[in-house]
């Protein structure tokens, strides 16, 4: 054989694979994963992505600043565990050696790190300047409110 398949064997190779596959986007879709410290947790999803944040009373008595860099932290290290589900969802259908593959290209790649406050910054926080009386009000390319946050709906 020439390395070349046939259209049977093709359509065969189509119907396994999708056999193989069947479920794994929805399983995909339910990963989440939690890190709680100090009075604090934190879920993300798949993508990484906030979508649950509880506090306790400890975490209430933090500064704002260590309360931050609390959550920061969690939330890194549960999207890094959610990250890894993620992958174990993808070996069976992907393949072992795609699937480490991946794992060594989501390793190299650069992580977030937490914003550095500068002393000034900590005793002084910048005010954000007014608007001129007549301009328009705008909303910051970040603003979205085409969805509702988990975080902000009673569960």
């Amino acid at each position: 054989m020439t390395g070349e398949l046939s259209t049977h064997e093709l359509l065969e190779a189509s119907v396994v694979l999708n056999e193989r596959a069947d479920g794994v986007f929805d399983r995909l879709s339910r990963i989440s994963a939690t890190a709680a410290d100090q009075g604090v947790e934190v879920r993300v999803n798949l993508e990484g992505r906030l979508v649950g944040l509880d506090f306790e009373l400890e975490a209430l008595a933090m500064e704002p600043d260590d309360l931050a860099a609390v959550i920061f932290r969690l939330t890194q290290q549960a999207a890094a565990t959610a990250l890894a589900e993620g992958l174990a969802a993808l070996e069976p259908v992907a393949g072992a050696e795609l699937t480490a593959e991946l794992a060594e290209i989501i390793d190299a790649r650069p992580r977030p790190v937490a914003p550095a406050q500068s002393p000034t910054q900590a005793t002084a926080p910048a005010a954000p300047p007014e608007p001129a009386p007549d301009a328009p009000a705008t909303l910051d390319d970040h603003d979205d409110f085409s969805a509702v946050q988990s975080w902000a709906v009673p569960r």
